[in-house]
């Protein structure tokens, strides 16, 4: 009871999710070749690490409270 996510795989791989949608983000809005080819290393980095933590049998169809950028609890979100 009380247990706390923020180390949980479920909330890691929430993590790993938005932070590679975000370096692909950054890849499309890249001026140069070179900083586009660097945000796009960093996204597959991150969908690797999504793919080891589906590997170790987290459930990539979890449902879990994410905070906002304040810290503070938001709505349940959907991993997609």
């Amino acid at each position: 009871m009380g247990k706390t996510l923020r180390n949980s795989p479920e909330e890691r791989l929430v993590k790993c999710r938005l932070m590679a949608a975000e370096a692909y983000q950054q890849a499309q809005a890249a001026h140069t070749t070179e900083a586009r080819q660097g945000f796009l290393k960093r996204a597959h980095a991150w969908e690797t690490m999504m793919n080891e933590l589906a590997r170790a049998g987290v459930d990539p169809d979890a449902t879990l409270p994410l905070k906002n950028s304040l810290g503070r609890a938001g709505t349940d979100q959907k991993l997609a």
